[in-house]
Parts: C-alpha cells; sequence; structure tokens
C-alpha cells in the first residue's frame, strides 16, 4: 500500500484524544438518600457494568471515526487487484450476519417467556448486544476477512508503485491512422477525436514530460522531444494513412523506444550501483485507436502479451474513440471482368457491397466512366438491397467503349458514416484487336481454332486470326503478333525455332498443340505422304526447343477408356478465372481419347493433368523472357482425339489461353493500396521523363526507361485513379492509367473484446478510457495504484452514523 500524503499519517495519534475524553469525562454514579440501600446498591452495580460496556463501544466507535478521517485524508493506494466482493464472499457475509441477528433475537425471545425482571432483562440484553457483536466479528474474519485477503494477495503481481503524481513522464501517444478513422459520429472523426483527447491529456503532464508521437503508417520517427509545442503540432498534423502496417508492430516500436530511453536514462547514473539505480520518468504509452479488430494482427503466438510482460514498468493505456455499435456500407471490390478489352467492345464491372450494422436495405449504385482525358460521366444506376453482415453484388455493362484507357467509379448515392469506401475505382484498357498467328501444316487443321476465335469475336472479344501454314514461317514477321499458334506442326525446323524464340524472349505468346500421331508409331505400310504429317518427336527436342517448350516430348499415347483434365493442385492464375467463370467443373468431364507423354520442364507449372494413376501432364505454362509459352498434350483440331473441340468449354479455354499469352492483356491495372504497381505501357510510348498524377491531381515526375514494356512505381498510399503523361507535349498527352481501391479489410469495423484485448496485451496489463476524465482516472490509477479513497470515507461515514446512533441510544433514559 502506498500513501499520497503519507506525513497525514502522524494523526493517527490523534485516536487517544477519545481515549482521554473518556477517562476525564465518564459518568459517575450520583448518591441517592433513600433506605432500601441493599436494593440500590445492586441496581447501582449492574447500571455500572450496563455503562461501561455500552461506553467501551462508544469509545471505540469514536476512534475509528478519527482513524477513518486520518486515513482518507492521507490518500491511501493499493496494488491493483480485484476488491470487489465476490458473490461467494457476499454470500458468506450474509450468512455470519444472519447467524448473529438469529442468535440475538432468539436468545432476547427465550428470555421474555422467562418474566425476568426489568432491569436483568435489560442487562443481559447489553451483554448479548456485545457477545453477538464480537462473535460475529471473530465469524466474519474466518469466515469472509481471511479468505479476502489471501485471495487479493494472490492477484497482486506486483507492490504498489510509488507516488509518482509529479515526476516528469517519459510518453508516446501512439495514434491509429488507418482509413477506419475517417468514421463520423456527431460530426467529428475518430481521428479528430482521438487528437482531441490526446491535446487534453498532453496539457495534463507533469513539468520536465518528454513526449514521442508515432502514426499508425510509420511516417513520423520515433523520437522523444521535451517541447510539448512541437508534439502538438505533430498531433495536429497527424492524417489519415491507408496500407498502414499492423498496430502491433507499431506498439513494438513503442516499447523499444521506451526500453532504448530507460537504458540511456539508467546508463547516466554510472556511479550508483544497479541495484539503487531510479529511472528518472514515469513511462507510458498511450495508444488511440477505434478498436478495430482490422487494425491488428492475430497474434496466435502470444508474442505481443510477452513483450509487454517483459516491460512491466512501462504502463499502457488504450484511449477508444471508436462507436460501440458502427454501421457502415461499402464496396469490397469493382473490378472488370477484363483488365483489357477490344475499343468499341463491351465494358463489364462486376462490384460487390458489404453492409455492416443496422445499414439501409434499399442503396443505389451509379456507374461513372471516364474515357482518356475527358470529363466523367454518369452511364447507369441500379437499386439494390443490402441485407446487415451480407454481401451483395451488382453489375454493369456498357457496349460501344471506344478510346485508349477507360477510368471508371462505381458510387453509392446515400452517405453513411465511413465514406472512403462509398466509391469504386477501376481502369480498363481500351486495345485494338489481338494479333493471332495460326500455324499449321494444312489449313484443316486450324477448323476449330479460327471457329473459337471468330465465335469470341461475335461475343464482343477481338481477335485478329491470321492462317499461315508451315512452309511460310520461315519469312513471317512475328514482331507483328501477338501470339503464336503451333497446331499439329510434325517438323518444326531449327530456323524455325529461332525465329520463335526470339519472338517469345521479347515478350510475344506461344501455344503448342500436340495432336497429331507421332513418327514412332509409323507402320512400315504408310506412304511418305502418310508419313510425313505424322509429328516427329525429335523435331521437338534439342537446346533451342527444351529452352523454350514448357517440357519434352515422349510418346504418343492412348486412352481406354477415355479419360479427363484434372486442375487439382494448381493455384495459377488461369486455373483460378477458369473457376471463377464456372467452367472448371464442366471441363473436367469431357473426354480425351489420346494424349502425348511429356517430360515437364522444371521451370515449368503444370496446369491441368489426367486423370491417370500417374496424373500425367497436359496443359503446361512456362515465363520465357519477356514473353510465355504453353504446352497442350492432346489435339485441339480433331474428335479422334478428344471432344474439346466441339465442347462449348472449348471456346472459353481458347478466350483465357490468348488472354494470358498476349503481352497486351495479361496485366491488371486495378491495385490495392500498399501493393507495388507495374504499369503495363503500350506499344510506342515515349521515353524519358513523365508526369504521374494522383487522384488529388497533384503531380510528381517519374522516368520511363527507353523500349520500356512496363513501368515500375513507388508504393502508392492513396486510393482514386492514377494516369500517366507525357512530359515532352503541352498539354501533356496520356501514356497509361491505373486505379488504386483501398483494402477490404479496413470496410470491416468488427471491435476488439475484451477477451480479444486480454488476449493481445495480458489481463490487467493496460488500462481503457473513452474520454479525457475516465483516461485521468486510469492513469492515475496505473501511477498511484489503486486508491481506496472513496472506500475510506464510506467507512468514515458508516462509523460516525454508529457512533451517533450509539451515543444517542446507549445515554437514553431506561423506562420502567
Amino acid at each position: 500500500m502506498s500513501w499520497l500524503h503519507p506525513a497525514l499519517l502522524f494523526g493517527l495519534a490523534l485516536t487517544v484524544v477519545p481515549i482521554v475524553l473518556h477517562l476525564l469525562l465518564r459518568a459517575r454514579p450520583k448518591r441517592l438518600i433513600f433506605p432500601a440501600l441493599r436494593l440500590l446498591q445492586l441496581r447501582n452495580v449492574q447500571n455500572s457494568r450496563r455503562l461501561r460496556l455500552r461506553q467501551f463501544w462508544l469509545l471505540f466507535l469514536r476512534m475509528l471515526v478519527i482513524a477513518g478521517l486520518v486515513l482518507a485524508i492521507a490518500r491511501p493506494s493499493l496494488p491493483p487487484a480485484d476488491y470487489s466482493l465476490k458473490t461467494s464472499e457476499i454470500l458468506r457475509l450474509a450468512a455470519v450476519v444472519a447467524f448473529g441477528l438469529a442468535t440475538y433475537f432468539a436468545l432476547q425471545t427465550w428470555w421474555n417467556r422467562q418474566r425476568l425482571p426489568a432491569h436483568v432483562l435489560r442487562s443481559r440484553r447489553t451483554y448479548l448486544k456485545g457477545g453477538v457483536g464480537l462473535l460475529t466479528a471473530l465469524l466474519c474474519a474466518l469466515f469472509v476477512i481471511w479468505p479476502y485477503q489471501r485471495r487479493v494477495a494472490a492477484e497482486i503481481t506486483s507492490p504498489a508503485p510509488p507516488a509518482l503524481h509529479n515526476v516528469p513522464v517519459a510518453a508516446v501517444f501512439l495514434v491509429d491512422t488507418s482509413a477506419s478513422l475517417q468514421y463520423q459520429y456527431e460530426g467529428t472523426s475518430r481521428l479528430e477525436d482521438a487528437r482531441r483527447i490526446a491535446l487534453s491529456h498532453l496539457q495534463s503532464l507533469p513539468a520536465g514530460s518528454k513526449v514521442a508521437v508515432l502514426d499508425g503508417a510509420g511516417e513520423l520517427p520515433a523520437l522523444f522531444t521535451p517541447d510539448l509545442s512541437a508534439v502538438q503540432n505533430r498531433l495536429e498534423s497527424l492524417s489519415i494513412q491507408p496500407a498502414a502496417p499492423a498496430l502491433n508492430e507499431r506498439l513494438r516500436v513503442a516499447s523499444r523506444l521506451q526500453e532504448d530511453d530507460r537504458r540511456r536514462t539508467m546508463s547516466e547514473q554510472a556511479g550508483v550501483a544497479e541495484a539503487q539505480q531510479q529511472d528518472k520518468f514515469v513511462r507510458e504509452v498511450y495508444l488511440f485507436t477505434d478498436l478495430a479488430k482490422s487494425a491488428w494482427r492475430d497474434d496466435s503466438t502470444h508474442l505481443q502479451k510477452d513483450e509487454l510482460a517483459a516491460v512491466p514498468w512501462m504502463g499502457l493505456y488504450l484511449i477508444d474513440v471508436g462507436v460501440e455499435k458502427p454501421m457502415n456500407v461499402g464496396f469490397v471490390k469493382a473490378i472488370p471482368t477484363r483488365p483489357a478489352i477490344p475499343s468499341g467492345g463491351v465494358l463489364s464491372v462486376e462490384g460487390t457491397l458489404r453492409g455492416f450494422g443496422p445499414v439501409r436495405p434499399d442503396q443505389t449504385v451509379e456507374f461513372w466512366l471516364q474515357i482518356d482525358d475527358k470529363p466523367p460521366t454518369k452511364r447507369d444506376q441500379q437499386s439494390v438491397t443490402l441485407v446487415e453482415g451480407s454481401e451483395t453484388g451488382v453489375q454493369f455493362q456498357l457496349d460501344g467503349v471506344t478510346g485508349k484507357l477507360a477510368q471508371g467509379e462505381l458510387r453509392l448515392v446515400t452517405a453513411d458514416p465511413l465514406s472512403f469506401d462509398n466509391a469504386a475505382a477501376f481502369t480498363v484498357r481500351l486495345l485494338p484487336p489481338l494479333e493471332v498467328l495460326v500455324v499449321a501444316d494444312e489449313r484443316p487443321q486450324t477448323q476449330f481454332w479460327l471457329e473459337a476465335l471468330n465465335d469470341l469475336n461475335l461475343a464482343g472479344v477481338a481477335y485478329k486470326p491470321t492462317v499461315m501454314l508451315t512452309s511460310q514461317l520461315r519469312t513471317a514477321k512475328l514482331e507483328k503478333y501477338d501470339i503464336v499458334c503451333l497446331l499439329n506442326v510434325a517438323r518444326p525446323t531449327s530456323e524455325h525455332w529461332e525465329k520463335l524464340k526470339e519472338f517469345v524472349i521479347n515478350g510475344g505468346g506461344l501455344t503448342v498443340c500436340l495432336g497429331a500421331a507421332s513418327t514412332a508409331t509409323a507402320g512400315p505400310n504408310l506412304t511418305p505422304a502418310e508419313y510425313a504429317k505424322r509429328l516427329d518427336p525429335v523435331a521437338y527436342q534439342g537446346e533451342i526447343p527444351e529452352a523454350l517448350l514448357p517440357g519434352k516430348l515422349k510418346a504418343q499415347l492412348p486412352f481406354s477408356p477415355g479419360r479427363q483434365l484434372t486442375f487439382r493442385g494448381s493455384n495459377h492464375k488461369l486455373v483460378s478465372r477458369l473457376e471463377t467463370l464456372g467452367v472448371l467443373a464442366w471441363l473436367n468431364e469431357v473426354d480425351f481419347r489420346r494424349y502425348w507423354s511429356i517430360e515437364p520442364d522444371p521451370a515449368a507449372t503444370v496446369l491441368a493433368r489426367w486423370n491417370h494413376d500417374s496424373a500425367p501432364p497436359a496443359l503446361l505454362f512456362r515465363d520465357v523472357g519477356r514473353g510465355r509459352t504453353m504446352l497442350w498434350a492432346t489435339s485441339v483440331d480433331s474428335t479422334a482425339w478428344s471432344d474439346l473441340p466441339r465442347d462449348w468449354t472449348f471456346l472459353v479455354l481458347v478466350d483465357q489461353t490468348m488472354q494470358l499469352l498476349s503481352r497486351q492483356a495479361n496485366s491488371s491495372l486495378n491495385y490495392t493500396v500498399g501493393d507495388p504497381v507495374i504499369v503495363p505501357l503500350p506499344p510506342g510510348s515515349p521515353s524519358g521523363p513523365a508526369l504521374l498524377r494522383a487522384p488529388d491531381l497533384t503531380q510528381v515526375r517519374v522516368e520511363i526507361p527507353q523500349d520500356a514494356r512496363e513501368l515500375s512505381l513507388p508504393r502508392v498510399t492513396a486510393a482514386g485513379h492514377y494516369q500517366i503523361l507525357s512530359s515532352d507535349k503541352q498539354p501533356p498527352a496520356l501514356v497509361a492509367g491505373f486505379s488504386v481501391r483501398p483494402s477490404a479489410t479496413e470496410s470491416d469495423l468488427t471491435r476488439l473484446t475484451k477477451d480479444d484485448l486480454d488476449a493481445l496485451f495480458g489481463e490487467k496489463r493496460y488500462g481503457l478510457s473513452r474520454d479525457p476524465q475516465q483516461l485521468a482516472r486510469s492513469v492515475n490509477t496505473g501511477r498511484l495504484g489503486q486508491e481506496v479513497y472513496g472506500v475510506v470515507l464510506a467507512l468514515l461515514i458508516v462509523f460516525f452514523v454508529t457512533e451517533q446512533a450509539t451515543a444517542t441510544w446507549f445515554y437514553k433514559t431506561d423506562e420502567g
């Protein structure tokens, strides 16, 4: 136990005053002249005993009143513990008091029935009160006070702190600046409320204190400063910083800052024995947060709790500036179904809307679109029904979109307390049709592939196919094509492979389909023309083919009965896209009757396998230079090999293959705040200095490398539309653009519960407050211990009232 004013404890000596007054002013028997002296003497003895007993209790109560008054003024405090009575302790106390009252009234009733003289009955009642009171006190000490003090002593993990009321404080103000702090309540954001409480508490720090201000994003340096006006300026300059690291990391930085400063302070006392060295500061960390779970990383290993337990001298105070029952409607995502579409094609955007808390069920979503550098215009709107705690999808389609770059937003018409997720930005590239070169030994072999490309063109996906025989490949200019497709080419030459390797390394896409019988299975009766149509696996071997293809051909084999594809175990984005489109389940039912056995290259990715016992690879993918290659282990031009060419899933598979291999359409222009941004540049983009225009229309200079196909940018922290403009023209010309959306977790306002806080920091390791007054009380408890001032005052009042009642009751004249 510690005392705020220990010198006042000398006032306990005043408890002897009632004793002195009792001895000097005690009542004396009055002398009466009466014949019946014997009877009076007997009554005098009995009355004197009763009077002494009554005066003893009155004396004790008066001593308690003075002692309680002194203790209250001295302001005692105790170590942190649960000093309230448990239910079992209250029940035991009630049982002891009930036992004492029952004993008292039972004996008094029994004596009343014996018809004793009045003076005898009054004397016995006086002794009964003292005896029952003493017995009740002993039982309370045995069954209530003794177990209570053992329980409280077990809960005290550290002694009561010394009185540190005026000692300077080394404080760290850690302010959560994540996007959820934009939440508006009663006209102010949660960040503004945190700033208000922080500034108010800053003024209450003792003289000589020093403060460090940390934000959630780590933008401010971790340094202590004694200049509180500079601290005030830092607090006032705090702003929302999306993509902030988890608050666990920032709290760890604050703890290490305190440890380093404490170690430096203690090292300055080199001439003092280590056991006698004392820190010159009270060390405290104030964390201002809305208690949103999304700002914290799940610490299942209790690392945070263990680190805080290692610094018991550091106080931790959480200031909850959040709303107890928040509500929010926001976009989880708004993603175009394709990162690039042909100019004049169909733009399709899918959005997901999520409601949190008691939201309005009817919501209206608007579709806004900006083409190139023209002003944005509203193109459509939809009404959706939203259920609390659920997600609802919305989709917009727009035909005939022309230009180079389309940047748009899905917007909520109705505002809510959290505004940053009321709009979701997206960007789509508008490209010319993809140039696809289809190469085969004979034109009929290209039939199914060309039909698929033409059907996709009718569906609004622009491909410009060109058919070429293998004999013409030697003189073809491949640089003007985006993708080259080799369909059942029997014997590609080394010259062919040289051209294809250069094409792929420079960023082209190559797909190879193997659907011809092997020369290894040719019989002696085949004519030279029939033999020439068979695929020679040796032509697909060698240094260049093996450096280019995802696998090495081994043999052509049959399936009996037919087998199917399985994409299980692959997490490639092509497989994810097929699953999103709902195609995988149908692809798994298509029968295949022949295939090529392929040995995968170590650098290749197996996208699909056959559902055979040995699970041989069926579809392989590989990155080569700046390009990509894909290898099909079966035919796409013969129904004798499989049912795939006549199945509708073939159309989707061809489309997604072209999108994956294309050097123009393989990169998304939509990122999440904090992600690395790599923007694909259109062919012919100017090199040299350029401007990056942010959503707030501010511009910074960037450098486009010579002949670059993509541009890497530093981490962006603001959501919205970005544009890259060439600075060599006036006005600057649009080169590329992209969009950045906030993290979907920022919209999740689920709050940490007490169990969550205990798991993070440790039970009773932190103080939790919601306003400056609660914070002041919490800090006083942390610095001084748990004050019992109110309890002592309550006992003082009880003692005083009891003393008054006793004085009035004990000295009244007995009747009859």
